[in-house]
This record gives C-alpha cells, sequence and structure tokens, in this order.
C-alpha cells in the first residue's frame, strides 16, 4: 500500500474521530471555546502519542530493503489509522450518547427540585442553586452549584468541573437519570428520595 494512501486513511480515520466525538458524544458549548481547544487537542494529541509508540515498536519488525525510519514512516500513518478507529469504536460502545436520551412523556420535575435523595453510598440534599454531596462512607461533604438547563435537566459545577444530569422519569419515590461527565455517559442511576 502506497504511503499517500496510508496518510488518506489516517487523515480520515482521526478526522471522523474528532469530528463524531466533539459533535455527538461530546458536543462543544459555544460559550467555552477554551475548553473545547484544550480536549480537541488532547484527543489529538494522545491519538498521535500512540501511533507514534506503535510506530517505533512496530518499525522493528524487519521489511525487505527498508531501513528502520523507512518502515517508521510506513507504520506511523497506520498507528494513527488503527487508534483512531479504535477511540471510535471505544465511544460508539460506551452506550447511551447523553444528547440522543430523551425523557418520558408528560414527566414533571418540580417535585425533585429541592429535597434529600440517595444513591449509592451518597446522600443528595439539593435546595435552589447549591447541591451537598455526602459520602455516607467517608464522611466527606461536598457542595455544587445547580443550573437547571431545563425543566428536567441540570448543571451541577465545582472547581471548574461541570457535570449534566438528564432526569428521565420521576414520581413521589425519586427520579432515574443519566449523568454526562468527561464526554462518557452513565448507566441509568435510580435516585431515591429520603423521606
Amino acid at each position: 500500500m502506497s504511503r499517500k494512501l496510508l496518510w488518506l486513511f489516517a487523515v480520515i480515520s482521526l478526522s471522523g474521530f474528532l469530528c463524531f466525538y466533539h459533535f455527538n458524544v461530546k458536543p462543544f458549548d459555544l460559550s467555552d471555546w477554551f475548553m473545547f481547544a484544550v480536549d480537541f487537542l488532547s484527543n489529538f494529541l494522545a491519538i498521535i502519542l500512540f501511533a507514534v509508540l506503535i510506530s517505533f515498536l512496530l518499525a522493528v519488525i524487519p521489511l525487505k530493503n527498508k531501513s528502520y525510519w523507512q518502515r517508521y514512516g510506513y507504520f506511523f500513518p497506520l498507528g494513527i489509522t488503527v487508534i483512531s478507529v479504535l477511540y471510535l469504536v471505544f465511544f460508539c460502545a460506551t452506550g447511551p450518547h447523553y444528547h440522543s436520551i430523551k425523557a418520558k412523556d408528560g414527566i414533571s420535575c418540580a417535585s425533585i427540585k429541592d429535597g434529600t435523595f440517595t444513591v449509592w453510598h451518597l446522600k443528595i440534599e439539593r435546595k435552589g442553586n447549591v447541591q451537598f454531596q455526602t459520602d455516607l462512607k467517608t464522611g466527606e461533604r461536598m457542595e455544587f452549584n445547580v443550573k437547571w438547563l431545563s425543566d428536567c435537566e441540570y448543571e451541577l459545577s465545582r472547581d471548574g468541573k461541570v457535570m449534566k444530569v438528564k432526569i428521565v422519569s420521576a414520581d413521589e419515590n425519586g427520579y432515574e437519570c443519566f449523568t454526562l461527565m468527561r464526554g462518557l455517559t452513565s448507566p441509568l442511576q435510580k435516585v431515591v428520595r429520603v423521606k
């Protein structure tokens, strides 16, 4: 296979992964270009660095009449292609994509905007624009700012880190939700109201 064709595959697969990831798995927020740029560059550099490592290792394989650096030049675009495709498969296979998840028709989340809840080993106390989470195992207590994006979706922020929560069903006993953090969607979580 020619080097030009290998580079074409490398550019297409790398571009495809970066576009898919940043426009489907983790759509960028126009209000935060800096974080988008940092995240985009970190993914780009991760793929390139893995490709460099793989290329150095694969260049050891003897090919007839090729020097080490010629073999490296051959394997580098191949490494970019393989890593990009693996990343793409990983992010496609991680489950539902947060932005495509829809709440059940007709649910109202007004009754759960304030209250005390539990999920796993966390006690959640939410009132107004503040949420406290207490780890029931360690006793550690953290404070988050709450920003409601819609009736059943909100953001929790603390120290510049943001987690989105999308509620898909709610009743007097609690709610079920998905969370999005660092581009990955959690499995469905059952959050129970403490009475």
